[in-house]
């Protein structure tokens, strides 16, 4: 009798297991091992192409994907409810690490106090941070259900995803700000949310763009999203990045300059271009055909997740 339910046990979690693999979509897994190996060639280039048996961007690329890959099957073996049961406690531990930056070990870099320097790697919490909120926000809806209807639903999911962004606005990091602002917004459309509620924030958006941009952002922010429309503005000062990542992108013709990237960048004129300008660099290494094929690439990312 124990053994026949010990088998019976057996085959129960055998045959979960495979339920669970079951819907395994290849063609995704292919599509992030492409975006892998894009991004990690592009890194790799921008910082000069070391050797890869070396500690630098492009290697640290290659083994934080690796890593993420071996998490994914590690996650993915995981029934998602163990996730929602424990969303709040992650939720409390993703704040906790955002302060860690006001702490002795937050550092700043590029003018935005938002990394924590642990020895040996230097560390961003809001990327965890981004994490926990999504898997709060999403067990929040899920358990409202129909609910997220009621006003007071709208306004709590808001308010998930405000604490983090504030956070991070202390830094101050706009751009991080703005990804977690997304969070919100995708959550409107699939949230059920009443459409009146919908109007009123594209409604309401006008005025709270005009209050941040008066009483929020810094001076060098205002004129770096100007440089992003009008880059003659300051052409040698805040908007020379914006108009050397113009140039690379157009250098790369239509089938890219090879591995060194385009003319900015192997004179050495387009800066960060191994994180926030890697699109630019990666423009003029592949070319016109390479960033339409990473589009599609990304377009099936999107389509399949």
């Amino acid at each position: 009798m124990i053994s026949t339910r010990h088998h019976r046990s057996s085959f129960q979690i055998q045959a979960a297991t495979n339920e669970r693999w079951r819907d395994f979509d290849i063609m995704l897994f292919l599509t992030i091992l492409v975006l892998m190996v894009f991004g990690t060639v592009a890194v790799w280039s921008a910082v000069g192409q070391p050797s890869i048996l070396t500690w630098n961007l492009g290697s640290q690329q290659l083994l934080f994907g690796v890593i993420g890959i071996a998490l994914m099957f590690i996650v993915a073996s995981i029934d998602y409810r163990y996730f929602e049961s424990a969303a709040w406690a992650l939720y409390a531990l993703g704040i906790g690490f955002l302060l860690t930056v006001l702490s002795p070990l937050g550092v700043v870099i590029s003018g935005a106090e938002n990394w924590i320097d642990i020895g040996f790697a230097i560390l961003q919490p809001s990327e965890f941070a981004k994490v926990t909120t999504i898997i709060a926000l999403c067990a929040f809806i899920s358990s409202r259900g129909p609910a997220m209807r009621e006003f007071g639903n709208f306004v709590i999911a808001g308010m998930i995803v405000a604490l983090p962004m504030l956070i991070v606005l202390i830094g101050p990091d706009l751009g991080q700000a703005m990804v977690y602002v997304s969070f919100w917004g995708a959550s409107l459309l699939v949230a059920r949310t009443s459409k009146r509620y919908i109007l009123a924030v594209i409604a309401i958006l006008p005025a709270v763009i005009a209050f941040a941009w008066f009483f929020v952002l810094e001076e060098y922010q205002r004129i770096r999203l100007e440089c992003s429309f009008n880059p003659d503005i300051d052409p040698l000062g805040y908007c020379f990045q914006s108009i050397q990542g113009g140039i690379s992108i157009g250098a790369g013709g239509l089938y890219g300059a090879g591995l060194e990237g385009g003319t900015q960048s192997q004179m050495d004129l387009l800066n960060v271009r191994e994180s926030d300008f890697i699109f630019a660099h990666a423009s003029g290494m592949f070319g016109f055909f390479g960033m339409i094929a990473l589009f599609l690439a990304l377009v099936m990312f999107l389509w399949r997740g």
